[in-house]
């Protein structure tokens, strides 16, 4: 699990591309996998890497306040696939279980609100 923060934390430092003054992380909003997003956005940065793991809190403060710190007010995590342990594949949220295990793989996507999209 610690692996898998610092992988968090090293993508992070690594698409950091714009100076914005910082925003609190908890006022940094979060949007789960498949949820459409009420706004339109500018991308503030992207992870280069997946990881796999569960969506834990500590995952999503951790993401929280890493985008807080390059001023994004949004975290998205997009789900980029996922693996039954039977080894069969599925993307964007369509999931056959065949009696395993699921895991995804995810990546973070920090981004400033410019405008409510209603």
């Amino acid at each position: 699990m610690r692996f898998l923060l610092a992988l968090l934390v090293v993508s992070v430092v690594a698409c950091s591309s714009k100076n914005l003054p910082p925003v609190a992380p908890e006022d940094v909003q979060v949007f789960m996998p498949g949820v459409p997003t009420p706004f339109e956005y500018t991308e503030v940065w992207r992870s280069n890497d997946s990881f796999a793991s569960k969506l834990t809190d500590e995952i999503i403060e951790k993401a929280k306040k890493e985008a807080g710190k390059r001023g994004a007010d949004a975290v998205l995590f997009e789900e980029i696939s996922g693996n039954t342990a039977s080894g069969a594949r599925t993307r964007e949220g369509n999931v056959e279980l065949v009696g395993g295990v699921v895991s995804f793989s995810y990546r973070v996507i920090a981004v400033l609100i410019t405008k409510p999209k209603y």
